[in-house]
C-alpha cells in the first residue's frame, strides 16, 4: 500500500501558484504525475501525493519540472485572485464528484487534441497524394508533348522529300548518246507505285491503379499486401467497436495507449510502460507494435525470456511479411535476437571453428554452412531485411562481445 504524503510547500501571486514537493530521494524517471484543472497526483512509488486544489487552474500553461530532489509545479490561475488556502476540503463524495468532472473535462481536451493532430496527419497525407497527382499529371503532359513533337518532326521530314536530277560532266552533254539496244529479259518492268500515307498521330490515354503502398506493385507480392490490408482493416475495425462499448473515454483508444507507453519508456518507466502496452494488447489484442515494444520494455527491466515471447507473437502478427510491415518485422527480430542472446550461446561454431568481430556482418548476411544458434538466426533475419541499419549493427555488436566463439562444431 503506498505512503501518502500530504507535506508540500506552496507560494502564491495574484495569478500564478508554485508548489514544490519533496521526492523522499526517489529518481525523477520513477515519478508519473497526472493533473487537470483541479486536481494533481504524483506517484512515485512507495510515495504517493493528491492536492485538491481550492480553485481551477489553466491546465494548458502550467507546467511541472523535476530536479535535485524536488517535483516543481508552476500553475496559472485561471481568475486573478490571492487564494488564502491551497486545498480544497469538502466531503469525500464532494470531493470524488469534483475530480470526475474535471476528468471529463480533461478527457474532453485531450480528445480535441487528438482530433486535432489527426485532422493535421490526415491532411498531410492528401496533401502527398495531391502532390504526387500532379507530378504525374506533369509527366504524362510531358511525354504527350515530346510524342506529339516527336511525330510532327517526322511528317515535315517526308513531306521535304525530293527526287533531284544527277549531275552530269561537260563531255557527257557534248557527245551525242549512243544508240544501245535494250537487253533482252524476260523480266517485266516494275510499276512505280505511290508512296503509302503517313499515319496521323493519336493519343493514348493511361490509367493508373490506385495504390495503399509506396512502393511498386509487383505480382508476386500482391497476395501477401492484400492480406496485410485486410488483417489492418480488421484491426481498426476492433479499436471502432473498444470505442463505441467506452464511449467518450480516451483510455479505450490502444493507439492512445501505445504513445502513452512510448513517452513512458523515454522517461525510463518501463513498468508504467508496460502496463500501458498490456492494456493496448488487451483491447486489440492484433496490435502487433505494443508486443514488440513491451518485448523493449522486457528486456530493459532485465527479462529477455518475457522479451522473446513477445517479439515472437508479434512476428506471428505482422504477417504476411510486405514492404508496409518491414520496419516492424526488423525491430521485432532485433529484439528478439537480443533477448536470445543473453540467454545462450550466440553462435555454436563456423566451419573453423572460430569468429573474428570484423567479418562478423559477412557472416550473417552470406549463406554459410554455419550452425546458428536461434539468436544468430534472428540477427541474420533482420540483416536480410536493412544491413546499413545502424541500430541493429550496434545490438549484433553487443550480442558478439557476449558470444562463445569456440565451443561448436561446424
Amino acid at each position: 500500500m503506498p505512503l501518502i504524503v500530504n507535506d508540500v510547500a506552496w507560494e502564491e501571486s495574484i495569478d500564478s501558484l508554485t508548489i514544490e514537493l519533496a521526492l523522499n530521494g526517489v529518481k525523477p524517471g520513477k515519478v508519473d504525475i497526472y493533473s487537470n484543472d483541479v486536481y494533481i497526483k504524483a506517484s512515485f512509488p512507495p510515495f504517493i501525493c493528491e492536492i485538491d486544489l481550492l480553485h481551477p487552474v489553466d491546465d494548458g500553461t502550467s507546467t511541472a519540472s523535476l530536479g535535485e530532489g524536488v517535483a516543481t509545479f508552476r500553475l496559472k490561475k485561471q481568475q486573478p485572485l490571492m487564494w488564502g488556502k491551497l486545498r480544497f476540503e469538502g466531503t469525500k463524495e464532494e470531493i470524488l464528484a469534483r475530480r470526475l468532472a474535471a476528468q471529463d473535462r480533461h478527457r474532453a481536451t485531450e480528445e480535441q487534441l487528438l482530433a486535432q493532430r489527426q485532422a493535421v496527419i490526415r491532411e498531410g497525407e492528401r496533401a502527398s497524394v495531391r502532390q504526387q497527382l500532379d507530378l504525374e499529371a506533369k509527366d504524362r503532359e510531358s511525354l504527350r508533348k515530346a510524342k506529339e513533337a516527336a511525330v510532327a518532326k517526322v511528317i515535315d521530314g517526308l513531306n521535304e522529300v525530293e527526287v533531284s536530277p544527277t549531275p552530269q560532266s561537260p563531255a557527257q552533254v557534248a557527245a551525242p548518246a549512243a544508240v544501245v539496244p535494250p537487253p533482252r529479259s524476260t523480266k517485266s518492268t516494275p510499276v512505280a507505285t505511290a508512296a503509302a500515307p503517313v499515319r496521323a498521330g493519336g493519343k493514348i490515354e493511361v490509367k493508373f491503379t490506385p495504390r495503399q503502398f509506396k512502393t511498386p506493385l509487383r505480382e508476386q507480392h500482391a497476395q501477401q499486401e492484400e492480406e496485410w490490408l485486410a488483417k489492418q482493416s480488421e484491426a481498426r475495425q476492433a479499436v471502432q467497436r473498444a470505442k463505441e462499448r467506452q464511449p467518450g473515454d480516451i483510455e479505450a483508444d490502444p493507439l492512445w495507449l501505445c504513445d502513452r507507453g512510448k513517452e513512458f519508456f523515454k522517461q525510463e518507466n518501463y513498468q508504467s510502460a508496460i502496463n500501458a502496452f498490456t492494456e493496448a494488447v488487451t483491447i486489440d489484442p492484433n496490435c502487433a507494435p505494443a508486443y514488440s515494444n513491451r518485448g523493449a520494455c522486457h528486456l530493459k527491466m532485465g527479462d529477455p525470456q518475457a522479451c522473446a515471447a513477445d517479439c515472437l507473437k508479434a512476428l506471428t502478427l505482422l504477417q504476411p511479411p510486405c514492404d508496409a510491415n518491414a520496419r516492424s518485422r526488423l525491430l521485432a527480430h532485433t529484439r528478439r535476437g537480443t533477448a536470445l542472446a543473453l540467454v545462450e550461446d550466440f553462435v555454436e561454431g563456423t566451419s573453423d571453428g572460430t569468429l573474428h568481430l570484423e567479418n562478423s556482418l559477412a557472416f550473417f548476411i552470406e549463406p554459410a554452412p554455419n550452425v546458428l544458434t536461434p539468436a544468430a538466426a534472428e540477427f541474420r533475419t533482420a540483416l536480410a531485411l536493412d544491413p546499413e541499419n545502424a541500430e541493429l549493427k550496434g545490438c549484433l555488436a553487443d550480442a558478439l562481445r557476449r558470444g562463445n566463439f569456440d565451443s561448436g562444431q561446424s
